[in-house]
Order: structure tokens, then C-alpha cells, then sequence
């Protein structure tokens, strides 16, 4: 993976492996990126991850 890691394409959710190949446009989305074959998450991304799950529920609890 280090070998490779200069075709990655970094986010700031983890990384995506497909580099100039990814048809997303809105990457700093993760909702495009999760169910992606290429997507790579590391632990270092849970804070980010855990800023998104609290907006999500923020957003939900307004629709209630």
C-alpha cells in the first residue's frame, strides 16, 4: 500500500484508490464514497466520521 499510496486520493474521510478514475464529483460527501469498492478508511478518520454521524442526526431530528 505504501508503494502505491502516491495514486491515492486523499479526503478528508480516508482515501480513494481509484485517483483520476473516480466519477464523484463531490468527494468531501462521504455518502458517495462508502459503498465504493476503491474507498480506504483508516482509524485516524473516526473523529471526522463521528462530526458527520452528529450532523446526520442533527439534521434527522429537525425533519422529526
Amino acid at each position: 500500500m505504501a508503494k502505491h499510496s502516491s495514486n491515492f486520493r486523499r479526503l478528508s474521510h480516508g482515501y480513494c484508490t481509484k485517483w483520476t478514475s473516480c466519477k464523484v464529483r463531490n468527494a468531501a460527501d462521504p455518502s458517495y464514497c462508502i459503498n465504493c469498492d476503491s474507498y480506504l478508511a483508516k482509524p485516524k478518520y473516526l473523529p471526522n466520521w463521528l462530526v458527520i454521524k452528529k450532523r446526520c442526526e442533527q439534521q434527522l431530528a429537525v425533519f422529526e
